[in-house]
Protein backbone atom coordinates (compact mmCIF):
# COMPACT_ATOMS: atom_id res chain seq x y z
CA UNK A 1 0.00 0.00 0.00
CA UNK A 2 1.56 3.06 -1.12
CA UNK A 3 -0.16 6.62 0.57
CA UNK A 4 0.74 10.14 -0.70
CA UNK A 5 1.35 12.89 1.53
CA UNK A 6 2.17 16.54 0.58
CA UNK A 7 5.74 17.45 0.72
CA UNK A 8 4.99 20.93 1.87
CA UNK A 9 4.20 19.25 5.41
CA UNK A 10 8.15 18.13 5.81
CA UNK A 11 9.39 21.03 3.44
CA UNK A 12 11.37 19.09 1.20
CA UNK A 13 10.75 20.21 -2.34
CA UNK A 14 7.48 20.79 -4.29
CA UNK A 15 5.50 17.77 -5.26
CA UNK A 16 4.49 14.73 -3.93
CA UNK A 17 5.69 12.57 -1.01
CA UNK A 18 4.89 8.82 -1.25
CA UNK A 19 4.87 7.24 2.10
CA UNK A 20 4.56 3.27 2.42
CA UNK A 21 4.92 0.56 4.95
CA UNK A 22 7.57 -2.54 4.92
CA UNK A 23 7.27 -5.37 7.30
CA UNK A 24 10.68 -6.62 8.53
CA UNK A 25 10.46 -10.06 10.17
CA UNK A 26 11.23 -10.81 13.91
CA UNK A 27 13.34 -14.13 14.43
CA UNK A 28 13.85 -15.94 17.51
CA UNK A 29 17.53 -16.58 17.00
CA UNK A 30 17.17 -20.30 19.03
CA UNK A 31 14.75 -21.83 16.72
CA UNK A 32 15.13 -19.24 13.39
CA UNK A 33 11.36 -19.13 13.97
CA UNK A 34 9.41 -15.82 12.66
CA UNK A 35 7.54 -14.54 15.76
CA UNK A 36 6.44 -11.10 14.08
CA UNK A 37 7.10 -8.37 12.08
CA UNK A 38 8.36 -4.78 12.36
CA UNK A 39 6.60 -2.57 10.32
CA UNK A 40 9.27 0.36 9.08
CA UNK A 41 7.72 3.68 7.21
CA UNK A 42 9.58 4.44 3.76
CA UNK A 43 9.85 7.33 1.26
CA UNK A 44 11.49 8.99 -1.07
CA UNK A 45 13.12 11.11 1.43
CA UNK A 46 16.00 9.59 3.01
CA UNK A 47 14.62 8.87 7.31
CA UNK A 48 16.88 11.08 8.68
CA UNK A 49 15.84 13.70 6.59
CA UNK A 50 12.63 13.29 6.79
CA UNK A 51 12.02 13.08 10.53
CA UNK A 52 14.18 15.94 11.27
CA UNK A 53 12.04 17.94 8.69
CA UNK A 54 9.04 17.17 10.09
CA UNK A 55 10.37 17.90 13.74
CA UNK A 56 11.69 20.97 12.51
CA UNK A 57 8.05 21.72 11.05
CA UNK A 58 6.42 20.87 14.61
CA UNK A 59 4.46 18.00 12.64
CA UNK A 60 6.77 15.00 13.94
CA UNK A 61 3.42 13.73 15.79
CA UNK A 62 1.49 14.06 13.23
CA UNK A 63 3.76 11.93 11.03
CA UNK A 64 3.92 9.46 13.74
CA UNK A 65 0.20 8.79 14.13
CA UNK A 66 0.02 8.76 10.28
CA UNK A 67 2.95 6.27 10.01
CA UNK A 68 1.03 4.08 12.37
CA UNK A 69 -2.44 4.42 10.67
CA UNK A 70 -0.42 3.02 7.19
CA UNK A 71 0.97 0.15 9.16
CA UNK A 72 -2.42 -0.83 10.12
CA UNK A 73 -4.15 -0.46 7.02
CA UNK A 74 -1.28 -2.15 5.25
CA UNK A 75 -1.03 -5.03 7.69
CA UNK A 76 -4.84 -5.42 7.06
CA UNK A 77 -4.14 -6.32 3.53
CA UNK A 78 -1.35 -9.14 4.48
CA UNK A 79 -2.68 -12.17 5.12
CA UNK A 80 -0.51 -13.37 8.21
CA UNK A 81 -1.76 -14.71 11.32
CA UNK A 82 1.49 -13.53 12.97
CA UNK A 83 1.60 -10.45 15.03
CA UNK A 84 3.51 -7.22 14.45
Amino acid sequence: MVCLLFISLVGWRAGILQLHTVFQPIVNLDTNEIIGFEALLRSSVPPAILFKQAEEKGVLPQLDRYARLLALRSYQLVSSPTLL
